[in-house]
């Protein structure tokens, strides 16, 4: 089985049934829920997972998840580091992309609503994949160009550039920001162009290392952690978009099979 199509839920207590403790990457879909509402809702998706074929359920009542779907879910909850990325595009839901690496291979998962898609991938296919979910396409012109923006300034900015955006382009010019840049910044503090959050976690390591992207079509702005002592953030303006050069160390995941429980 290469490919499995889950709810939250389903795909929460099936790790849960393999023995995690924890689920990174995805909120508990059973959070707020009584006790009784928990045992009533696993008893349906147990036959929701048996109808699906990725289970079975005995005349008693056992249950156990076929060999295939074990093992996918198990790249999941025995990875050694994962990838979130939250997709926010301009006008629509956010949408989550998340990549999990272990021993046993490594695991893609799609996420919109209350849906889950897990298909096994390689190591080369997570930039791809996350490159082709960014959108739009981006065609803008002018030269690569970067600035370091402290965190409060960006803070001030955001509350802006709702109502007056001309003057959050403003504040970021005064800060040293070039005008490319802070256009497409003050876009997607707007919701006018794609905005990106990427999370890459050591579970061993205990370490995140993060990236927020904004692209339009004018371009793309990365911003990433210069100092976190200062709350500095660098933010670099890439007039063709954001490239597979800029995602590659972020998106460069290692499998050593760690428990996360």
């Amino acid at each position: 089985m290469a490919e499995m199509t889950l709810s939250t839920k389903e795909f929460l207590f099936a790790a849960a049934n393999l023995g995690a403790k924890n689920f990174f990457g995805i909120s508990d879909p059973f959070y707020g829920m009584t006790a009784e509402e928990i045992r009533s809702e696993c008893e349906k998706i147990q036959l929701s997972l048996e109808k699906k074929g990725y289970a079975e359920v005995g005349f008693e009542g056992d249950f156990a998840l076929k060999s295939e779907a074990v093992s996918l879910i198990t790249a999941c909850i025995k990875c050694r580091s994962y990838l979130l990325v939250q997709l926010g595009e301009a006008g629509k839901s956010t949408r989550q992309f998340l990549a999990y690496a272990g021993e046993s291979g490594l695991v893609g998962a799609d996420v919109q609503g209350q849906e889950v898609s897990l298909r096994r991938m390689d190591k080369e296919s997570v930039v791809p994949s996350v490159l082709e979910k960014i959108q739009p396409p981006a065609s803008g012109s002018g030269e690569t160009c970067s600035a370091v923006v402290k965190q409060a300034d960006l803070a001030q900015v955001q509350s802006l550039a709702v109502d007056e955006p001309e003057r959050a382009v403003g504040q970021l010019l005064d800060k040293g920001c070039p005008r490319e840049l802070a256009a497409v910044l003050v876009q997607g503090f707007r919701k006018e162009a794609g905005r990106y959050l990427l999370f890459h976690t050591d579970v061993c390591e205990r370490s995140l290392t993060e990236m927020m992207v904004i692209q339009s079509t004018a371009g793309a702005v990365c911003m990433t952690l210069e100092d976190l002592d200062e709350d500095l953030w660098k933010a670099e303006f890439l007039p063709g978009g954001i490239t597979e050069e800029s995602l590659k160390d972020l998106c460069a995941l290692e499998g050593a099979g760690h428990e996360m429980l």
